[in-house]
């Protein structure tokens, strides 16, 4: 991020309060800075001020109408205000008001309008009584002329205090802003995009599908806007590829799991029976083992099946949300390098890459290939067939039928480092100049910079963490495409310019996840410890 270059602003840009949602902390910026990026907005904020654990980002923007332009995109932005002030205490925000400058504030002020004064607190509640204290000290400062109206006034001010997480009743407040409301997020914008493609109204979920509002994030970081083209090499049940649809882009996915595109679940051997079952009905686990308990919840969980088999499978989805005519197409095929049967220009197709790439928890990382007792036995036959050949007199060709022909190929495990170097390859060589790989990348609390995957065409824009439980995690990595691919450069890299180095946190995530293998005897010494 540093070195990206800030568009410069000119003189009549403003100051404003970004006011973030207090979750997802380490997205929030990039989040912002994806936004302004699509939107060509130029930003500037200082980092010197801004502390992680509050929601509050003093910015620069050029404008009103870009605050909200914003915000209509932005999944992470409560509101952005409009700043009168900012103090240390209360009276040196009044000393500040009274020096700003009549001519900046009038229009606001004016008899034909009305206005409300709304007081907010950063880690404290104040009580109606308190609120209109503060209120009325604001009396003596700012020359109000209008009428105070509650329901849709003209101007809304705001009182911000940013104090701290589970503050003590007598704890100051660290800063102190007065602001005045240019726009929410709060049920509109870009944050109402979150209920709208909520996985709770999905037609056809998967046990992968990616809940709405990373789907959006993830959108924004790759720049989707109208016209341009996504791909998803694990495309799953869609739901990474339909915000970026909705925003107009036209999108390719594809997946090695026909059944998972497809939508059609295979047949259970043995069916079950749900006749007796009550969704509503608690479920007495008092004299009962987990195995059971498990059991029980699955055959509940059964009835509801239907959410995970969908005829037309992916196509549902674009289908409800009317964005049909932008997926391009699925394919069911294999995204490494010796399997994927797709080619791209020499400069490049797509304009960005989005992927949760598998990696052995949910869902399993396969591809195309021969296990080792299919290589014995395909030599063996083949010795066979040379040798009957050879004492063959006459050979005789046998009619080639379309269910002769046909061939089921075999897939093997894909390790996840294997599988990132490819994804990171597969981006090099496919993306546009400027173009985006934004991935998934799973790992734990062992986590260093050098475990990420890295390409000598592909920077590092963004890199965030999100805490999964106290020991897992996973973070969003935005690469940007900087230098075209070439076979003599970058056909068989190999070693430290691909990152990964030593053993990476996810090179086993899945034995990790299920606390197996390797990791056995850590949990034994843990418990003798304990």
């Amino acid at each position: 991020e540093q070195d990206r270059k800030q568009q410069p602003l000119d003189s009549t840009s403003k100051t404003y309060l970004c006011y973030f949602y207090h979750s997802r902390d380490s997205f929030r910026i990039p989040d912002l800075e994806a936004v302004c990026t699509l939107l060509n907005i130029p930003l500037e904020y200082d980092l010197t001020t801004f502390d992680p654990k509050h929601p509050f980002l003093v910015v620069r923007l050029p404008s009103d109408e870009a605050c909200k332009q914003i915000a209509e995109r932005a999944v992470l932005v409560k509101g952005l205000f409009e700043v009168w002030g900012e103090g240390t205490s209360y009276d040196d925000l009044y000393s500040k008001l009274r020096s700003k400058p009549v001519s900046e504030v009038e229009q606001y002020l004016d008899g034909t309008s009305t206005f409300r004064v709304t007081v907010d607190a950063f880690g404290r509640s104040y009580s109606m009584p308190d609120q209109k204290r503060i209120m009325d000290s604001f009396h003596d400062v700012i020359p109000w002329k209008g009428k105070v109206q509650l329901k849709n006034p003209t101007h809304n001010f705001w009182v911000i205090e940013d104090i701290s997480t589970h503050a003590a009743v007598d704890e100051l407040p660290k800063r102190v802003f007065f602001c005045r409301e240019i726009c929410s997020t709060v049920k509109k914008g870009g944050r109402a995009l979150v209920d709208k493609f909520s996985l709770k109204k999905r037609t056809y979920l998967g046990t992968t599908s990616m809940a709405s509002e990373w789907a959006l994030i993830i959108a924004n970081q790759a720049l989707a806007l109208p016209n341009k083209i996504m791909y998803d090499p694990y495309v799953g049940t869609g739901s990474l590829l339909i915000p970026s649809s909705y925003f107009g882009s036209f999108c390719l996915g594809s997946d090695i799991d026909p059944v998972t595109v497809t939508g059609n679940i295979r047949k259970s051997k043995k069916p079950q029976d749900t006749s007796k079952i009550n969704e509503k009905e608690e479920i007495d686990t008092k004299n009962l083992s987990k195995r059971q308990i498990r059991k029980l919840k699955n055959k509940r969980n059964f009835k509801n099946a239907e959410k995970f088999k969908c005829e037309g499978g992916v196509v549902k989805n674009f289908e409800q949300y009317n964005i049909k005519d932008r997926l391009w197409d699925l394919v069911v095929m294999d995204c490494s390098p010796s399997g994927s049967p797709l080619r791209f220009p020499s400069s490049g197709l797509f304009h960005g890459i989005i992927a949760d790439p598998p990696y052995g928890v949910r869902a399993g990382a396969r591809k195309i290939g021969m296990k080792q007792k299919s290589i014995l036995k395909a030599e063996r036959t083949k010795q066979e067939q040379t040798e009957q050949e050879s004492n063959a007199e006459a050979a005789v060709e046998a009619p080639i039928t379309g269910e002769a022909d046909k061939h089921f190929p075999q897939c093997v495990p894909y390790p996840v480092t294997e599988v990132l170097k490819d994804l990171l390859d597969l981006a090099a060589r496919s993306l546009e100049m400027k173009g985006r790989l934004v991935y998934w990348l799973p790992t734990t609390e062992d986590y260093k910079d050098d475990d990420l995957p890295r390409h000598p065409c592909l920077r590092i824009l963004a890199n965030s963490e999100q805490f999964i439980t106290s020991r897992m995690r996973r973070r969003l990595v935005t690469m940007e495409k900087i230098k075209e691919w070439n076979y003599a450069e970058h056909g068989n890299l190999e070693g430290e310019v691909l990152g990964q180095l030593g053993t990476p946190a996810h090179a086993n995530i899945g034995d990790y996840v299920f606390k197996r293998n390797i990791y056995e005897e850590e949990e034994e010494e843990q418990q003798e410890k304990k």
